[in-house]
């Protein structure tokens, strides 16, 4: 006859196995909770340069509230094609360019572009051939802080290789 001796330890196993597999259960839940804590530009109402200049507004929930501030239409051989616009975020105290060639433009427009100047100087230059399902081509750049660019336009590239250029 076999004795079987239950010790602390072997009681103790079960319990440890059960606690690691709800500590690591509860931890993407953990990582998740922690990442909508991450402060946005919009979050912080606009008030930290960093969370802003040079940032992406659809990525810093800066997009949610925009205005037009200024709005250039596109034409070609008399037919309006798109536009360019100066985007502004209350929020976020921010600006950026936005191109956009309508979906009637197909053929005719392959490319759009979206230029601005940052604080410091330096440019942005943001391009899309990539049409939505509506047909149309979108892009704009990423954020200035406060002050309205120095510069800003947008470009339409058409398919028989000529540009134009709009300047807001």
């Amino acid at each position: 006859m076999k004795r079987h001796f239950i010790t602390i330890g072997s009681l103790l196993i079960p319990f440890l196995l059960a606690g690691a597999f709800l500590l690591i259960a509860l931890t993407p839940i953990h990582r998740a909770f922690a990442a909508m804590n991450v402060d946005t530009c919009a979050s912080t109402h606009g008030t930290i340069m960093a969370d802003c200049e040079k940032q992406f507004a659809t990525v810093q929930n800066c997009a949610d509230d925009a205005k037009s501030v200024e709005i250039l239409p596109a034409y070609r051989q008399g037919v309006l094609v798109g536009e360019v616009d100066l985007r502004h975020s209350d929020a976020c105290n921010s600006y950026w360019t936005r191109t956009m060639a309508y979906g009637n433009s197909i053929g005719q427009i392959i490319d759009v572009e979206a230029n601005n100047t940052f604080n410091d100087g330096m440019q942005d230059n943001e391009n899309n051939a990539n049409r939505g399902v509506d047909g149309s081509l979108l892009t704009f750049t990423a954020m200035t802080y406060k002050n309205v660019p120095q510069t800003a336009s947008g470009v339409f590239d058409f398919s028989d290789g000529t540009s134009m250029t709009i300047t807001l």
